[in-house]
């Protein structure tokens, strides 16, 4: 699980989601929150781990969807995947994530 690996390297969940909002725009619990850091090839739109924990490590990158479902529910079960309810690609308000196959 990568909340409980991030913590295990040192860093606080208050951390975690400070780093991941910095790179958020629009905070109406109502509306996308768009993301606006840069995405991979694949469209996705990631963090490295060295970089919410700001220090330089191994750099493994992590969904920036994924980890703010993880922030915000605890848990996503093995093979699910976290998408948008909205249809927005570059949305990660928690109210519009969920869980698909």
């Amino acid at each position: 699980m990568i909340i409980g690996e991030l913590l295990r390297e040192g860093a606080s969940e208050d951390a975690i989601r400070r780093r991941l909002m910095s790179h958020v725009v629009g905070f109406n619990p109502n509306s996308c929150w768009i993301w606006k850091k840069s995405h991979r090839g694949d469209g996705q739109f990631y963090l490295t781990k060295s970089e919410i924990r700001n220090t330089y490590g191994e750099g493994k990158c992590v969904s920036a969807r994924r980890l703010m479902y993880l922030l915000t529910y605890r848990e996503i079960p093995n093979g699910k995947h976290v998408k948008t309810t909205c249809g927005i690609r570059g949305c990660v308000n928690p109210t519009h994530l969920e869980l698909s196959e």
